[in-house]
Parts: C-alpha cells; structure tokens; sequence
C-alpha cells in the first residue's frame, strides 16, 4: 500500500513518520504564505496550525496545513530588518507565543492582538520556546536558556550550565522530557529543563519533533534524522531536504517540515 507524503512548500514538508523503505513515499507542494523562509510551525489545541515567517509575521491554517492567512504582521525589527519570526509556542489556555530576535511577543485571542513579554531577557536574541509540563514557558536564545512561570510576564536564565550555549530549538516527548538543539548537538532534560544531557548527534540541530509513538526527529545541518529510542540512537532518512528550520506535527499525524526554500 502507498503512503502518500505531502510538502507544502513555503516549505512545508509533511511525513508520515511510520513508514518502511519498500513503500514509496515522497512530497507534494501544498499551499502557505507566500513570501520568506518558515522557521516555525505549532499546532492550537483547537487544531489550527501556526506558521511564523521570516518576512511577514505570523500564518494560521484551520484545514491541516492545506491554505493559510496572515493573522498578523508583528512591528518591525530593528534586528532582523522586518518581522521576522524565529519560534511559536502555545500554552494550555491556547495563547499564541512569537519569537523574534528582539523580543518574545502574546497573542490571547488566535493571533489577532499582541503584547510584548520580553524585557529581563536584554541582549539575548530569542531563537525558540515551548510550555514544559509544569506549565512554564521556556525561552533558548544566543545566551542560554530562560524560564517564564507566568505566561511571560517575567523571566530568569533557568540553567547556568547553558549559558554559553546558542539554543536554536526546544520540544517535548510525550513522557514531558525537554530536547534541547544547539550549535554543540542534541541535549536533554527528564526534570522539566533543570538539568541536562547530550546525545549522539552532535552536528548543529536547528528544529527537533517528537510524535505522540515517541519517535523524534531532528534536522541537523542539512539532513534529517529520526530516533525511536528517546535520542539515544539515530537513523538518517533519505531525503535531501536542505536546511529544514521547523518541524511539527498536523493533528493527523504527518511531520510538517518548515525549510529555508520557504
């Protein structure tokens, strides 16, 4: 039987994770925004999926991924010369979480309004967040990793031992345990980010995923890998995709890759 694959290209890539190599599998480009590279995808628990753009802020598709519509252009700037999106998080009550180099912005109504929650992080340039289980908002930026215990009104560096550390990616396993990619490779954290493990990838890891069965994947330069053992081991996959900025997972399942084609 066929598992059809579906790219959507501004690149959206999306994988069926399952797969063996007797099936055929491969990409389709499906509709999304228009303009920039995609360095972030993140799933509403509605089930609309947001896309943060590096030229004109952030998208929201209500149909799995299939059309999208600019729910709102963040101000300009003045580090990335435009409205340049590096992450999205979205928390239990559904707020909105946006990254840019400059500040961390919150959208509490889907997009349509947003506030700047930002100002203890000072020089720190912002790459990615994501909500640990206990509900804190973590923030990796070229200065380590940061912790927010209320929904981004007020920050601290949560782990001085990453301080040197240029963080360009964080998710969550179904188990609640944190990955953390750098420059230095893959870490992990299985006490909510408070301490820290590497494992055995250690080329520069831009976007990481897990799926609900517990596989990751992880774009590392400019492959992709995924791991069935928690991080412990890892496959290269046989695509040759480029620099992939983004990965998530639609409510059916597929892996949906965000790359610097778009």
């Amino acid at each position: 039987m066929k598992k059809i694959l579906t790219l959507c290209l501004f690149t959206l890539l999306a994988l069926t994770p399952h797969f063996t190599q007797a099936q055929q599998d491969f990409w389709e480009p499906c509709g999304g925004p228009l303009y920039g590279s995609v360095n972030a995808l993140a799933l509403h628990p509605d089930g609309d999926l947001f896309a943060g753009s590096t030229v004109s802020g952030v998208y929201r598709s209500t149909d799995g991924g299939n059309t999208w519509n600019q729910v709102a252009e963040l101000e300009f700037d003045p580090l990335s010369g435009g409205t340049f999106v590096r992450d999205l998080a979205l928390n239990a009550q559904g707020y909105v979480f946006a990254a840019y180099p400059s500040a961390i912005h919150r959208s509490v109504d889907k997009g349509g309004n947003w506030v700047e929650k930002s100002p203890q992080l000072g020089t720190a340039q912002v790459w990615c967040f994501i909500v640990n289980l206990q509900g804190h908002l973590l923030a990796g930026t070229t200065k380590g990793l940061y912790r927010s215990a209320d929904n981004g009104d007020s920050w601290l560096q949560a782990d001085v031992r990453l301080d040197s550390f240029w963080i360009y990616d964080l998710f969550l396993n179904s188990a609640g345990h944190v990955f953390a990619g750098t420059h230095a490779g893959l870490y992990r954290s299985t006490d909510g980010g408070n301490s820290w493990s590497s494992l055995p990838l250690s080329a520069t890891v831009h976007a990481a995923a897990a799926d609900a069965g517990g596989y990751i994947f992880a774009a590392a330069d400019s492959s992709l890998y995924r791991s069935a053992d928690n991080g412990d081991s890892w496959e290269l996959l046989p695509w040759d995709l480029g620099r992939i900025n983004a990965l998530a997972f639609n409510a059916g399942g597929q892996v949906l890759a965000g790359s610097a084609a778009g």
